[in-house]
């Protein structure tokens, strides 16, 4: 089942732009199942596996020769997700059912090379620039089921929000790179207003919306 928004969100997919690289051959590719939790929720929902030979391959193609990528967001033909290195594996692509959008393993034993191919939508270098985050709900659960103890997002919450509180009394909110630039890359929604605001000659100091929030 599928709501409307989300119908919407999946019609922008033939729209994206892709980069072919590796033309697989069909023994190259693999489908599993999903692996489920205790509830039967997909804990590989949209995410596969790639070999590292495979992985150097497309590097190559993508002009990043020698450079080690963590991961890729792809297309193949009626799959689609997230395939991650897996040192485990030798010139193969494993991809979960979850991926694979209509069709079966003969789908891609029939089809045409180009239905085979690779395709990049984007990255993830091992050695690139950190990318902030949202600490969102999924993310914290996941922490939480790998032993992260929840005092732990608690406390750091508090760190950050009580150094935002005097940062806004002292009026150094904006400096020394506190906030991401409005600018940067991955800048989350909040520093994007409060930098806006401040664009628009709010001040910190002085006007009470930047504490009501």
């Amino acid at each position: 089942d599928m709501n409307v928004a989300k119908l919407a969100e999946r019609f922008k997919l033939g729209f994206s732009i892709a980069e072919r690289t590796v033309e697989l051959r069909p023994e190259q590719i693999c489908i599993l199942p999903d692996l489920e939790g205790q509830g039967r929720e997909l804990l590989t929902d949209g995410n596969g596996q790639i070999s590292p030979d495979l992985m150097d391959e497309v590097a190559r193609k993508l002009g990043m020769a020698g450079r080690r990528i963590s991961a890729l967001q792809v297309r193949i033909g009626p799959a689609k997700g997230m395939l991650v290195r897996d040192a485990m594996l030798r010139s193969q692509v494993i991809l979960r059912k979850s991926q694979v959008k209509y069709g079966d393993k003969s789908y891609f034993e029939e089809c045409e090379p180009c239905q085979r191919t690779i395709e990049v939508v984007d990255h993830v270098l091992a050695d690139g620039p950190c990318r902030t985050a949202k600490l969102n709900y999924q993310l914290i659960l996941v922490l939480e089921a790998s032993w992260v103890p929840p005092q732990v997002i608690l406390e750091l919450e508090q760190k950050v929000r009580l150094e935002m509180e005097s940062r806004l009394r002292s009026g150094t909110l904006l400096e020394d790179g506190f906030l991401p630039r409005s600018d940067a890359t991955h800048t989350s929604d909040l520093c994007s207003n409060i930098w806006g605001m401040h664009a628009a000659g709010m001040k910190p100091t002085e006007d009470s919306y930047f504490f009501r929030c």
